[in-house]
């Protein structure tokens, strides 16, 4: 039995998402019976794409994988720019682990959001939750997470312990 908790049940939420490896298979985790139209051009997309960007805007978890070329950055492109036009500043935020990653989607740091800077110590992550970090955390509704794979399971296992 697998006894692992997903990001949205730690969290209180309901486990729908979709994992989408962009390359290869699309696994539908829950149902919603709400339709979207887009604001683009379908046809220039895969229908993979389409079904993760819909999941996107339905509010639905998201994990978006797949080999170099299969459009992965296209897709968070389009979901960062529905994002912008959806949510105030202070709603939704795109975090990287490193300085360049962050640049290159238009972001900050997950140390530098989360308020802890690269902590080294537990007693580190207690600067999350100073007055304006605390407000910063709180008042999201979405948090992109690009190049997740990069960050230790203990570093975001003691986020969520402080959020």
């Amino acid at each position: 039995m697998d006894t692992r908790k997903s990001w949205s049940e730690r969290l209180g939420g309901n486990e729908i998402g979709i994992d989408a490896d962009l390359d290869g298979r699309i696994e539908k985790k829950g149902t919603r019976a709400t339709q979207l139209s887009l604001d683009l051009d379908e046809s220039k997309l895969h229908e993979r794409q389409v079904q993760v960007i819909h999941g996107a805007k339905l509010g639905e978890d998201i994990f978006i994988t797949g080999p170099g070329g299969t459009g992965k950055s296209h897709v968070m492109k389009i979901i960062i720019d529905y994002f912008k036009s959806k949510y105030e500043a202070d709603e939704w935020a795109i975090v990287a682990p490193t300085g360049i990653a962050a640049l290159a989607v238009g972001g900050q740091t997950i140390h530098s959001f989360a308020g802890c800077g690269v902590p080294q110590l537990v007693k580190d992550f207690d600067r999350c939750w100073g007055k304006k970090a605390k407000e910063r955390w709180r008042s999201l509704k979405v948090l992109m997470i690009d190049e997740i794979s990069m960050l230790s399971g203990e570093f975001l296992d003691h986020l969520i312990v402080m959020w």
